[in-house]
């Protein structure tokens, strides 16, 4: 609200020139944009990851299998999957198209801030609070 009434103080208009999709109840801390654009998914403090359509503005689906901040998310190449990082040191691996995991990767004693998937989506590496990197065999959740 503040850095709106800045701007609207200086006559610029955020809400004309720029898209505001609102939804989760709390701060997000982490996007990423599907390739052709269509869809976006979004991490929370909520502990829930959202996948939009970003031209309706609307949400598809809500996965709320974290309880806990989720800290990073990750589209796989092919973009039917992604990661989310999360509080509880868990590093999950969902299909889109279902809104319970597919994957629980567990194994670091902190909380994991970031991910990603090797190009072949076999693999991902994730970084964690307690000063480690981890890389996973995403079909078998193992750490290789």
């Amino acid at each position: 609200a503040a850095t709106q009434s800045r701007f609207a103080a200086s006559g610029v208009d955020l809400e004309s020139r720029c898209r505001v999709v609102p939804g989760h109840s709390g701060p997000v801390y982490s996007v990423a944009l599907s390739r052709n654009l269509q869809h976006v998914l979004s991490g929370s403090q909520d502990g829930s990851v959202r996948l939009w359509s970003w031209h309706q503005a609307a949400v598809l689906a809500t996965y709320h299998n974290h309880g806990y901040p989720v800290w990073h998310v990750c589209l796989a190449s092919h973009q039917s999957h992604f990661l989310s990082c999360c509080h509880d040191g868990g590093l999950r691996l969902f299909d889109t198209q279902r809104l319970s995991p597919l994957r629980l990767m567990a194994g670091h004693l902190a909380d994991v801030t970031a991910a990603t998937f090797h190009a072949s989506d076999a693999y991902a590496l994730s970084a964690s609070q307690d000063g480690t990197l981890r890389l996973w065999d995403t079909s078998a959740s193992s750490c290789v």
